[in-house]
């Protein structure tokens, strides 16, 4: 459904829609590494408000870091479910937000990196 409606902004849409596709692959796909964050950081610092970015950034880095250095290594393997549903759902927050930031109408008269920073 994504990758099939009209976008509406042509200045940041390319780096948008690459965001948004891979936020759909980590969904999508069966594993999780936490290196796989190193492929997100440089796109949502260039595709969201430097705000929303760093409040991402720092989620996903807080739940990778709570499961490989403090589950992992305690033996607590009970709670990597609660890491996997955590890491999910901010997943579905950041491709919602990319979403809606993808189809929202452009504003006349305004650059396109104009309120990023």
């Amino acid at each position: 459904y994504v990758f099939t409606r009209p976008v509406k902004n042509p200045g940041l849409d390319p780096l948008i829609f690459a965001t948004i596709t891979l936020v759909i692959f980590f969904l999508w796909s069966k594993g999780w590494s936490p290196q796989w964050q190193v492929y997100l950081i440089p796109l949502l610092l260039l595709a969201l408000p430097l705000s929303r970015a760093l409040l991402y950034i720092i989620g996903l880095g807080f739940v990778n870091f709570l499961e490989w250095p403090i589950i992992y290594t305690r033996g607590l393997s009970i709670l990597l479910p609660l890491t996997i549903i955590t890491r999910t759902l901010i997943f579905i927050l950041l491709a919602w937000e990319l979403y809606q930031q993808l189809h929202r109408p452009a504003i006349p008269g305004s650059t396109e990196l104009e309120g990023q920073v």
